[in-house]
């Protein structure tokens, strides 16, 4: 009787054993094939955001709207120019100018950051710029003399 109890508690703790050990190499397993199909899940995973109708929406509204500030800095550098040849020896008048310069620049690699990102470069509206290259006296940052 002492032997088939023996027998028993060993079937029973060996019987344990091994489920343990498969519940832990069925983990490292999962977490194992998880690891390895990361790179391939995590492109494609980027893809679907990317071509989401709300990324679509908010790159094209991205561009639209940073190339309105672009074109409305190039506004007020000519017009805080206009406003230093009234007193061209003020000293806040040319900060005015250069701080103004500055912005517009600072918009202008705005825009032109967006053509480099992954989630809004391929939505760009149509019709507009890939990029600014100041060519253009609408977005060129420099004072339109009249």
């Amino acid at each position: 009787m002492r032997r088939s109890m023996f027998r028993t508690g060993s079937k029973a703790a060996l019987l344990v054993v091994a489920v343990v050990v498969f519940t832990v190499a069925l983990s490292w397993g999962i977490w194992y094939f998880g690891v390895k199909t990361s790179g391939v899940r995590g492109a494609g995973d980027a893809e679907r955001d990317k071509n989401s109708a709300l990324n679509r929406v908010s790159a094209q509204e991205q561009y639209v709207a940073v190339l309105n500030d672009v074109k409305a800095a190039d506004d007020k550098v000519t017009l805080a120019y206009e406003d230093l040849q009234l007193d061209p020896s003020s000293e806040i008048k040319q900060t005015t100018l250069n701080g103004t310069k500055n912005y517009c620049v600072s918009a202008v690699a705005d825009y032109n950051g967006l053509s480099d990102k992954y989630t809004s470069a391929d939505f760009r509206p149509e019709g507009y710029p890939e990029t600014l290259d100041g060519t253009d006296p609408e977005t060129d940052c420099k004072e339109d003399v009249k």
